[in-house]
């Protein structure tokens, strides 16, 4: 038979096929034979597979931390009390403030909104006195608004206590003491938060309800209806046959060197302006020129009385500095301080 290169014919392997089952066995024999050699581990079913074992490492739960001493405990107890106590007081004070507020802002809303009613086509001489209502109406919007961020510090102050205290609320092995005084100082400091909570959100409806009324009602003052009537020229007289001697412009009147004393001058008047000194550096001169301003707008020859009511010599001096800048004649007088001792000045339209 001839032979090619490599390759050997057995006719006897062409003309005898082994069967189908035998073929199975030895090809099986031979893979168990390798495994075998190879130490290959059979896989069980009863093991985790490794991505199993390393996520539920993962997700374990970390250790506890370390209980605090009794000393440590004691540390942290002392000053969460110490800071409730003082969040506690200053609340009170918010409370006390908003309370006051509230009645000043009710008192002038009510006086605004009759005060516009009342003039609106009917007296064009209360544009300048609702407008004092509403620029007071809006200091007290302001301090409302300064108390509402004041509720705010102090929450953040107290959840920095709450955070203080957290390490021994989680601790496993507190003594008993230590726990008896954290349920306490954290039940004292939850009271004060959530107190604090109602406060901010009262003090936000109110500043939404009296924003929205100071806003109406200046809205209505700037209306046509509360402008002061136009008054037509009368016409002039014929001329005259010989030129008419007129008498000369009276001067206007100088500005006395010294306050005088009002005595009861002012009686039965309305200020146009009442600046109140409970604070002898207030910030004043801003506001007071832009209200100003909107008078001369529809009162160009204005001029004020000044009553100066035991304020500082120094605000009065920005007072009259502002006037006569403005062009604006005054004249300044001198009263006692008022029965409820705050220092203030008057402006009385003339």
């Amino acid at each position: 038979m001839p032979k090619i290169a490599g390759i050997v014919n057995y006719p006897q392997a062409v003309s005898m096929p082994a069967p189908m089952s035998r073929c199975l066995v030895v090809l099986s024999t031979l893979f168990l034979a390798n495994c075998s050699s190879q130490d290959v581990a059979w896989p069980n079913l009863a093991d985790v597979p490794p991505v199993l074992k390393t996520d539920a490492a993962a997700t374990a739960t970390p250790p506890a931390p370390p209980t605090p001493s009794v000393a440590q405990a004691d540390g942290v107890l002392d000053k969460a009390s110490t800071g409730t106590a003082a969040l506690a007081s200053r609340l009170a004070q918010h409370e006390s403030r908003l309370t006051m507020l509230k009645t000043d802002l009710a008192r002038q809303a009510a006086a605004v909104t009759s005060a516009v009613d009342a003039g609106r086509g009917a007296d064009p001489d209360l544009w300048g006195k609702v407008q004092a209502d509403i620029s007071g109406l809006n200091q007290d919007i302001d301090t409302l608004r300064e108390v509402r961020a004041d509720v705010a510090d102090d929450a953040a102050a107290g959840a920095g206590i709450v955070s203080d205290l957290r390490p021994l609320t989680q601790a496993p092995d507190l003594d008993a003491a230590s726990a008896e005084r954290t349920a306490a100082a954290s039940e004292a400091i939850n009271a004060v938060l959530a107190r604090l909570g109602t406060l901010d959100r009262e003090i936000t409806d109110s500043l939404a309800e009296y924003e929205r009324l100071s806003g109406s009602q200046a809205a209505r003052l700037e209306g046509p209806a509360m402008s002061r009537p136009v008054v037509e020229p009368a016409p002039e007289p014929a001329p005259a046959k010989r030129p008419a001697l007129r008498k000369p412009r009276p001067k206007p009147q100088a500005e006395a060197a010294a306050p005088q004393d009002s005595g009861d001058r002012f009686k039965g008047r309305q200020p146009l302006v009442t600046l109140t000194f409970d604070d002898p550096n207030l910030d004043f001169e801003t506001r007071l020129r832009g209200l100003i301003d909107k008078v001369r707008a529809q009162y160009p020859d204005i001029a004020f009385d000044v009553e100066n009511l035991g304020a500082a010599p120094e605000q009065l001096q920005k007072v009259r500095a502002m006037l006569k800048s403005l062009d604006i004649p005054l004249a300044l007088y001198n009263a006692p301080v008022p029965a409820n001792g705050t220092p203030s000045i008057k402006l009385y339209p003339r």
